[in-house]
């Protein structure tokens, strides 16, 4: 799937799994998309509600304080983010 973003799209990322993010990060900015990174969900979190982003990739596997879900529920009456859900 190929993103549809204005460029530049400005994306977070919140993975913890360091080969994945490397990844996308080289895929996506390859595009042409600037991306932030969170290696956790407290930073992601912390990001996601003091920044602006086109769109939040979520790694639904991450666990932290709360599980990906609540973030979604805290995040989503925050932001006007679109949110792309990874698993």
């Amino acid at each position: 799937m190929i993103l549809s973003l204005p460029h530049p799209g400005h994306i977070l990322l919140i993975e913890d799994h360091r080969e994945i993010a490397e990844m996308l990060f080289e895929y996506l900015e390859g595009l042409g998309y600037t991306l932030d990174h969170a290696g956790d969900g407290l930073t992601g979190l912390h990001l996601a509600i003091t920044q602006t982003y086109d769109v939040i990739i979520l790694d639904l596997m991450l666990y932290f304080t709360r599980p990906s879900f609540r973030f979604l529920r805290t995040v989503g009456t925050s932001v006007s983010s679109t949110f792309a859900y990874c698993f």
